[in-house]
């Protein structure tokens, strides 16, 4: 049985014999209002083998947020992220600031994977940022009712400047212990709130708060996806990029791959910046010895 892509005019649907698996938007519909708008493409929905689905998108308190989707806060002054933009010693501010990540063109792989051409453009209709994507089903695992999503991209500076990538955690906003805190940015993912207060999990600790801001191989969630059952999602960083997680699941189930959770980021005129994870969708609440024993085989 091998992965199958269906293509739409704004969509592609991703499954696995009859087994749908997840829905990548291309061109994200307008919300009811600027807020629920998706800036960017995304993953939504994205579902186990067994049909739960543990993404979700729009939710009251963050209706910009959708899916599984690659974003980022502040990139020279432009909000990919929305709405607000948060500014060192201001705090969050409402501007005119809002850019837009926009597919240009898209290629699809026997092999169960879509290459894609993106620009970051703008609110002025600049484009800061060209993206080159790869999104593939790497594996498919029926035996432990899983499967992994490859999500590559390569972000290359085209503006004749150097470009600096933001967050409130590398901006001054600290939590009540006053440590740096809120690093969303780079690849995130947004689960449904039945998974909220769900278990964090890394390879020598537990708890959002213990692993926020760390650095470590794979970082695992589990929680509730609804009629009592549960599922796993697992993150697993390439050994190269020294990924500051972003972890959240008291507010909500949030999970980032951090671009710049700590300290702000830059890339020169005409580098490129290259990040290659792994995500893997499975069902059931799967413990720290098989996370770490699945996320050694990616």
């Amino acid at each position: 049985m091998s992965v199958t892509i269906s293509e739409f005019p704004e969509y592609l649907a991703f499954a696995y014999g009859d087994t749908p698996l997840m829905t990548y938007v291309r061109k994200p519909p307008v919300g009811p209002s600027p807020f629920a708008t998706a800036q960017y493409p995304y993953i939504h929905p994205a579902c186990t083998l067994r049909g739960h689905e543990v993404t979700e998108i729009k939710p009251a308190g963050h209706p910009y947020l959708h899916g599984i989707f690659l974003a980022a806060q502040n990139v020279a002054e432009t909000n990919f992220w929305g709405p607000a933009t948060y500014l060192p010693v201001h705090g969050y501010v409402m501007r005119d600031d809002r850019g837009e990540v926009q597919s240009q063109k898209y290629a699809v792989h026997e092999s169960g994977g879509v290459s894609e051409l993106l620009h970051w453009t703008s609110k002025a209709g600049i484009v800061l940022l060209e993206e080159n994507r790869l999104i593939e089903v790497e594996r498919v695992d029926e035996a432990e009712s899983a499967w992994v999503l490859r999500f590559r991209y390569a972000l290359t500076n085209v503006t004749d400047d150097w470009l600096h990538f933001a967050t409130p955690g590398s901006d001054g906003r600290r939590d009540a212990t006053g440590r740096p805190g809120w690093g969303y940015s780079g690849l995130f993912w947004r689960g449904p709130m039945s998974m909220q207060n769900g278990d964090v999990i890394g390879p020598e600790t537990s708890g959002e708060q213990q692993l926020d801001g760390e650095s470590t191989a794979w970082l695992g969630f589990t929680g509730k996806v609804g009629d009592g059952a549960r599922a796993t999602m697992v993150f697993v960083d390439d050994p190269e990029n020294h990924t500051s997680w972003y972890a959240n699941s008291s507010e909500y189930p949030g999970i980032g791959f951090g671009l710049a959770a700590r300290q702000r980021r830059y890339l020169a005129p005409a580098a490129t910046l290259t990040r290659d994870h792994r995500i893997v969708v499975a069902d059931g609440a799967w413990d720290r010895d098989r996370i770490r024993a699945f996320a050694g085989e990616l």
